[in-house]
């Protein structure tokens, strides 16, 4: 026995055997002969060393190890199956589509990129992305309306299951002439007498800030609340107000030359974001592909 291993079409003829109660009905249904089937199993319980099998008037039953053999090579077959299917779906390209919802963040900053090199790998595969605000993206996917959701990792996930995916940080925005312009860093406290920009009202970051504020006994002043982001930056451009944005974004819009960016000292500036899942196993196979690709 050191020396035995799994023989896939023996495998197949013991479990068709177990299944049929019967040599000569396996035999028909895998077309060989019964003698050939016959002969296979008797040199695998020779090579294993114990019986697997009872041979009666009535039919062909497992023993106790022959019980655990069986669910052993349903197993093995069953897993072999798979990859073959899936080797084939590779050899063929692969075919489907991704529902995803994303923060404006995540697309922003990393999403957009990862997308991109996904496709260059599997271009038959559909991205279905909508940008939506955190909690529109974990209920949607709690709902099941996608199948993959991205965004902050601070979102009631009850009953999801969830994957690191980025970092970003927090930076304060603001026109050059601001009292605060010349500091190599800022507290989110010293921040709040002055009046803010926001993008988008509803959105998770304008709530999160307003609680921050809440907990310093001060309230958060807009001037005004936008969905543009380069409506923001013109905005702060014009020294209306100061904007908190994640740093990657700023980086990848246009720049204006009055505009300064500033980090946060505050250790929740750095956020972490998350992919959402009902279930990673019953995942769609183009969207565990997409996945997988995203945690790389």
């Amino acid at each position: 026995m050191p020396n035995w291993r799994p023989d896939f079409l023996t495998l197949k003829l013991f479990v068709a055997v177990c299944e049929e109660n019967s040599i000569s009905h396996a035999a028909e249904r895998e077309a060989i002969a019964p003698s050939a089937v016959s002969k296979r199993l008797a040199e695998l319980e020779d090579n294993l060393g114990i019986s697997l099998l009872i041979r009666g008037n009535r039919g062909v039953t497992p023993t106790s190890a022959g019980l655990s053999f069986l669910n052993h090579a349903r197993q093995i077959l069953l897993h072999t199956e798979r990859m073959q299917n899936e080797m084939d779906d590779y050899s063929k390209g692969e075919k489907g589509q991704v529902q995803l919802y994303a923060n404006a963040s995540s697309i922003i900053q990393f999403l957009s990129r990862d997308i991109g090199s996904f496709l260059k790998l599997h271009p038959l595969i559909n991205i279905d992305l909508q940008e939506r605000t955190s909690s529109e993206v974990a209920q949607a996917v709690l709902e099941g309306k996608v199948d993959v959701g991205i965004c902050l990792g601070n979102i009631d996930a009850e009953g999801l299951q969830l994957r690191h995916y980025s970092t970003d940080s927090l930076v304060a925005i603001m026109h050059r002439s601001h009292p605060l312009a010349t500091m190599r860093e800022v507290g989110f406290a010293d921040l709040l007498d002055f009046d803010f920009i926001s993008l988008q009202a509803q959105s998770r970051t304008t709530s999160f800030l307003k609680s921050r504020a809440a907990e310093s006994g001060k309230t958060l002043h807009f001037r005004a609340h936008v969905d543009s982001l380069d409506v923001v930056l013109y905005l702060v451009a014009q020294n209306l107000g100061i904007a908190i944005m994640a740093n990657g974004i700023i980086q990848s819009a246009k720049t204006h030359q009055d505009v300064t960016t500033i980090p946060l000292t505050d250790d929740w500036s750095q956020r972490e974001l998350k992919i959402y899942m009902r279930s990673y196993a019953a995942l769609p196979r183009p969207s565990r592909l997409f996945v997988d690709h995203l945690v790389r």
